[in-house]
């Protein structure tokens, strides 16, 4: 099995493969749901002799965080640790973005420095949902690459043009920093958390809006492998008109066969709860009701159910309506019909929600 990387060397799978993952998350308290999905995810897809040590970096444990958690050992048993971040040291860092930057995430920053056991890990964003066990991505070797990564997917041109001068040349992928497969030792031993730290008081915000996404491709320049689509299927890869070099076939393969789904997208699935965006949505439905969070997947259904109910009376009131009614009450009739489509749509997604969640 080979992938391809920037520089054109193949891939190769770890002589010695492992099924003993070493995770971590960056989370604040705003976020606990997702993560309690995402990791019920990879618990649920995991093959039997898989083995699992999350590390979750936060500001301060909460009850909730440690309910959630030991809630999942029903699916099956793993270690867990909160890791108390000194967030005084990410003071000085700047997040111009603030729908997309929090300081949590500048926490992966210190990952190799604080297990220095641990040679190699594996850092999730909490907005993903696993679909198939980690194994082919963790077992990835790096050779000498500080992170291995899938490229960003972006709508449009803009950013295409803007690559080559902001990050390096047109031959240095961008990552997608929200699933990236870490070389702590190499990491480590080369300082680079500190030369992280070092970049964040000289980038321009107004520029590199990414904050930590652009200060980890800058730092990681040269010595990031980039992986196939599939172990981070973004939002952005369903549109047709978006920039990357991956080919349409292999977003398509990647759409077909996800292992990662990543909802980079501003409509996250626990934010809309009106209706999903996308059949991926569904996927966060899905493993919802595996969590502590259970009751949220069964109100939802459940609302969908009843409002679904008014579709045969609403269809009636249209039929029944003569001309003279008609022009009496255009308004309701009017009224009517939209909403009778409106819901014709939620029946749909009914059933696909109940598809795609069984």
């Amino acid at each position: 099995m080979t992938y391809k990387c920037f520089n054109d060397k193949p891939v190769i799978q770890v002589v010695n493969p492992t099924r003993n993952y070493n995770i971590f998350f960056a989370i604040d308290e705003n976020v606990v749901k997702p993560l309690s999905v995402s990791i019920a995810s990879i618990l649920i897809n995991a093959h039997p002799d898989d083995t699992f040590n999350f590390y979750i970096l936060c500001k301060q444990a909460t009850k909730e965080m440690l309910d959630s958690l030991e809630y999942l050992q029903k699916i099956k048993t793993f270690s867990y640790k909160f890791e108390e971040i000194d967030i005084n040291r990410f003071n000085d860092i700047k997040a111009e973005d603030a729908v997309n930057n929090s300081q949590a995430a500048l926490y992966r920053f210190i990952i190799p420095e604080l297990y220095i056991d641990i040679d190699k890990a594996l850092y999730l964003d909490c907005d993903i949902v696993v679909t198939k066990s980690l194994y082919e991505l963790y077992n990835i070797d790096l050779g000498t690459n500080y992170i291995g990564g899938v490229e960003d997917v972006h709508n449009g041109i803009s950013f295409k043009s803007l690559k080559p001068l902001m990050y390096g040349g047109q031959y240095d992928p961008y990552f997608n920093t929200g699933v990236l497969l870490l070389n702590c030792k190499n990491l480590r031993d080369e300082h680079i958390p500190e030369r992280f730290f070092a970049l964040s008081q000289e980038l321009n915000y107004k520029v590199y809006t990414q904050t930590d996404q652009d200060i980890i491709n800058i730092i990681c320049r040269g010595k990031k492998l980039i992986l196939p689509l599939k172990f981070n299927l973004i939002t952005a890869a369903y549109d047709n008109h978006n920039s990357s070099t991956y080919s349409r076939q292999e977003q398509q393969e990647a759409m077909d066969n996800p292992v990662i789904l990543h909802y980079t997208f501003i409509f996250k699935p626990w934010k809309i709860e009106n209706f999903p965006i996308l059949h991926s949505h569904y996927q966060y439905w899905k493993y919802l009701k595996h969590t502590i969070y259970k009751d949220d997947y069964y109100k939802f259904r459940k609302a969908l159910k009843h409002e679904n109910k008014d579709i045969s009376e609403l269809k009636r009131n249209i039929e029944q309506n003569s001309v003279v009614v008609l022009i009496k009450d255009f308004s309701r009739l009017f009224k009517d019909i939209i909403r009778y489509f409106k819901l014709i749509r939620k029946r749909r997604i009914q059933k696909d929600f109940d598809h795609w969640t069984k």
